[in-house]
């Protein structure tokens, strides 16, 4: 899971983000344990319980046996106080001797962990932390056996790509009407209980089409709508923790087209949907999730002060960033649709050379600063393997993005003539389609440039005559003489 940066809240504010969200229930003091011979459960979040079905202890063979079902991780022991160490490196927690780890799944599997694996770290190697209520503490380590789930039923079949694969085609090129159009007629046919999974797919997609038109309102009330969906009963959903999580980053997403937004409600949501998605196997999902933690760090560098006192948080945030695009980018490869690895990897790529441009702010843009030539020729490649390798047709929407980000490369060399004109062109389709989010961006870019333009060619006109004065003073001396 992701640490939350620090002071995020001092940088922008919005008070309206967490109305209408499910509040998360606590981790911390939920643990419930009953006696060894009954079942007890572990709520841990907001994905799913740990269940024991049946647990005891033999203390002639010094071992401890259970029935699991749906867990990582199980610790159970009887009641009296304790203390639980923590070793920093291996992550294992001990208590009496008894130590062991666990980070992997199983679905009711009798398990039998033995002492010869269990040895207690020294002291002062291990980090303390307080276990109330609980000696005898066992910490029980399973070995998954069951593969990672998949999409179930509609959300994967053929039917939910085909339509997945028109909405996406119009929205990327700003046939906004169309789009909804398909959308409405596609919900209309979803009255059957067993698409639930799919009438939530669509609600989303008409929630991003709504936040392209800066509809932020109605895309919001999509995306909320679905996190709130798993309260309805009546829903039978196949793939709820796929579709909640898709809908928290898909609502990160939205977030980030504004302005003034809070940045640490929007790790929260990013971490809930981690918490929704792990041991599932959804490559398209792991990839979006991972773009939009890269992009959110990415917004976090933007705000700081490129000041030499904050050097280590800029370079902080910067590592994050790059860290999360990169696995975005391993995640969406192993997605075996072409579409999906081509428009993943197009957006992953942009969003790098803009990391190493760094003008993804109006406060980041506007600094004079000497970006390092590697920088600018890596973002450079980034921004050519878009244009030259990830298909011959690039979307509208698309190409926005290239030329914006182009517009930045120009800039940072220097070149920003050439950087004007291509914000321009960039904003002539964003206008001409609908694309209505990168407008203003766009406009304050042009307008900077514009200003860079008009001192460039003042100094130059300030060289000229102080060139031309030089060449005839010589000649006004002579004269005199």
């Amino acid at each position: 899971m992701t640490n939350l940066p620090p002071r995020l809240s001092e940088h922008y504010s919005s008070n309206e983000i967490d109305e209408s969200l499910p509040r998360e229930p606590k981790i911390e003091g939920q643990e419930n344990c009953h006696d060894f011979d009954k079942t007890f459960t572990f709520p841990l979040d907001d994905t799913t319980s740990v269940i024991a079905v049946q647990a005891a202890v033999n203390t002639e063979s010094n071992t401890l046996n259970i029935l699991l079902a749906n867990c990582n991780l199980v610790t159970v022991g009887s009641s009296s106080k304790a203390n639980c160490y923590l070793d920093a490196n291996e992550h294992k927690c001990a208590s009496n001797g008894e130590v062991s780890r666990s980070d992997s799944s199983l679905e009711q599997q009798k398990t039998t962990t033995e002492n010869s694996d269990c040895r207690l770290q020294p002291l002062d190697e291990a980090q303390s932390c307080s276990q109330p209520d609980s000696s005898d503490l066992f910490t029980v380590s399973v070995e998954p056996l069951l593969p990672l789930i998949k999409k179930q039923g509609y959300l994967n079949g053929p039917q939910c790509e085909r339509i997945m694969e028109q909405l996406e085609f119009l929205q990327d090129n700003g046939k906004f009407g169309e789009h909804e159009s398909l959308v409405t007629s596609y919900l209309q046919r979803c009255g059957s209980t067993e698409k639930s999974d799919l009438e939530l797919a669509l609600k989303m997609e008409r929630g991003v089409a709504f936040s392209y038109h800066k509809e932020f309102k109605n895309s919001k009330r999509m995306f909320v709508s679905v996190i709130n969906s798993e309260k309805d009963r009546q829903l039978q959903l196949r793939n709820p923790n796929i579709l909640t999580a898709r809908a928290y980053f898909l609502l990160v997403a939205d977030y980030r087209n504004r302005k003034f937004v809070k940045l640490s409600p929007l790790f929260e949501f990013l971490r809930r949907s981690e918490c929704l998605l792990q041991n599932h196997e959804s490559p398209e999902d792991w990839a979006e999730l991972y773009y939009n933690y890269g992009s959110v760090w990415l917004a976090y560098m933007s705000i700081i002060p490129d000041e030499e006192r904050n050097a280590t948080a800029r370079y902080t945030a910067r590592q994050n960033a790059r860290h999360y695009y990169e696995q975005a980018i391993c995640f969406c490869k192993r997605d075996s649709r072409l579409r999906v690895q081509i428009k993943k990897q197009t957006y992953i790529h942009l969003k790098l050379a803009a990391l190493l441009l760094d003008c993804s702010s109006t406060a980041a843009r506007n600094r004079h600063k000497a970006i390092a030539s590697d920088d600018i020729k890596e973002a450079k490649e980034h921004l050519d393997f878009v244009q030259y390798q990830l298909g011959v047709s690039i979307p509208l929407g698309t190409r926005v993005q290239l030329l914006k980000t182009r517009s930045d490369q120009f800039y940072r060399q220097g070149i920003y003539q050439l950087a004007k004109e291509t914000a321009e062109d960039a904003l002539n389709i964003a206008i001409s389609n609908e694309f209505y989010t990168e407008k203003d961006n766009l406009q304050e870019r042009i307008e900077f440039f514009e200003k860079l333009c008009e001192e460039k060619i003042k100094i130059i006109d300030v060289n000229d005559v102080s060139s031309s004065n030089n060449e005839t003073c010589p000649s006004e001396s002579a004269q005199s003489d």
